[in-house]
């Protein structure tokens, strides 16, 4: 009996603990512009040759098929265009190519998606590749979907 009460307790505290963080995080999307129905989905696709392709649309479908359209187009023959992409509304997406390691990652905040591809970084090193070659930065998007140009980055050592 007390095993029944106290199984049935501890479901009620799980339910009412789940709806909570359930209407809080929905309070936080509604309150939120950058998660608003206004903002268009932007989607990145590489391939393993370092071919990517982006797009940006109201619906995740189309920005997709878009995406993976213009990494083919800009692949040389075969390619893995589209195994890998990642969807975000007004957030930064980055693509580095490590070998032939992808990563894709996003984050609301320029910040929080350099620490996200260095943590991916890491987490491949650590668990899947020792010997991963290093990486190098294909393309990094802004929240509006453009394409933002990295400055040449010179060496201070000559």
């Amino acid at each position: 009996m007390h095993r029944q009460i106290f199984g049935l307790c501890a479901l009620v505290l799980l339910v009412s603990g789940a709806a909570s963080l359930a209407q809080e995080r929905s309070s936080d999307v509604q309150l939120s512009p950058r998660f608003g129905w206004e903002n268009d989905w932007t989607v990145v696709t590489m391939a393993r040759d370092g071919s990517w392709g982006i797009a940006t649309a109201a619906l995740q479908g189309p920005a997709i098929a878009s995406a993976i359209h213009d990494c083919k187009a800009m692949s040389s023959g075969q390619s893995d265009c589209g195994a890998q992409f990642t969807t975000i509304r007004a957030g930064w997406t980055i693509a580095n190519l490590c070998g032939d390691h992808k990563i894709i990652v996003t984050g609301f905040s320029l910040v929080d998606a350099e620490k996200a591809a260095l943590d991916r970084e890491i987490e491949l090193q650590l668990f899947y590749a020792p010997d991963l070659p290093p990486c190098k930065r294909v393309v990094t998007v802004d929240p509006a979907g453009a394409i933002v140009v990295q400055k040449p980055q010179y060496s201070s050592a000559r």
